[in-house]
């Protein structure tokens, strides 16, 4: 279900301490390469300019349609037999999917149409009239509407993460039916340290918040959406254990 969400090579063996701007994820790296390869010399020619003008928004447009899929995919699972319990190793590539809206988001509003626009010129007139340090209108509108396309995709993958974290530590709270039969008919004291469970339920929390501050390493921009992810989680796993099958 996870095809494609390959981390890059930084990511998956030794962390990266510094806010580069790039993406958490192989397709995401690859992607922002290759936008920027569109308007390098030696690639860029001013008389195709509005083919390349055209293949950047193709990127971008298979990139927001790419990150709908893997939410698709994760939501209707293509293998029914597997019981497998999700845990933060499946969602590890999803929360750095998220982190990479992001990321990408600056990148289009910000990067993307620098280089963009200094091959470019000035091409028409509203544009010689503009600021010299602006970009053309034309320009920023149209990469702000990838941008809205692109944030359409976070609230959903916020979803997505939190429901199958959920799931993942509820799926403890079924051992709560064992503490009865393991005292029921018998001479055993009773309980006094907090049964297994209550630890196995919070790991899974836990990692994700591991996982998260690596992630604001990376991109932090991401940071008040990750904060927002962390207390959505403990809010609804705190409303859903009193309804949990005990």
């Amino acid at each position: 279900m996870s095809q494609g969400l390959n981390l890059t090579g930084a990511q998956s063996t030794s962390q990266s301490n510094t806010d580069d701007g790039r993406g958490l994820l192989t397709v995401s790296n690859v992607l922002m390469t290759q936008l920027e390869r569109c308007w390098q010399d030696g690639i860029y020619l001013v008389n195709l300019r509005h083919r390349f003008w055209r293949l950047t928004l193709q990127l971008l447009s298979r990139y927001c349609s790419f990150v709908t899929r893997q939410i698709s995919s994760h939501q209707t699972p293509t293998e029914p037999q597997t019981t497998s319990t999700p845990s933060t190793s499946n969602l590890k590539p999803l929360l750095f999917l998220l982190v990479d809206c992001f990321q990408l988001i600056a990148y289009v509003r910000v990067a993307l149409p620098a280089h963009i626009s200094s091959k470019l010129g000035t091409l028409d007139t509203a544009a010689a009239n503009e600021s010299p340090s602006s970009f053309p209108t034309w320009l920023t509108e149209c990469l702000e509407e990838v941008c809205e396309r692109i944030h359409q995709t976070i609230n959903p993958l916020q979803s997505l993460i939190v429901d199958q974290l959920l799931r993942s530590c509820l799926n403890f709270s079924r051992q709560i039916l064992d503490v009865p039969r393991q005292y029921r008919r018998t001479n055993r004291s009773l309980p006094t340290t907090s049964s297994t469970y209550v630890s196995a339920m919070i790991d899974p929390l836990s990692e994700l918040g591991d996982l998260c501050r690596t992630a604001v390493i990376a991109a932090s921009c991401a940071k008040p959406a990750l904060e927002q992810l962390i207390n959505r989680a403990v809010t609804q796993l705190s409303e859903a254990f009193p309804k949990a099958p005990h």
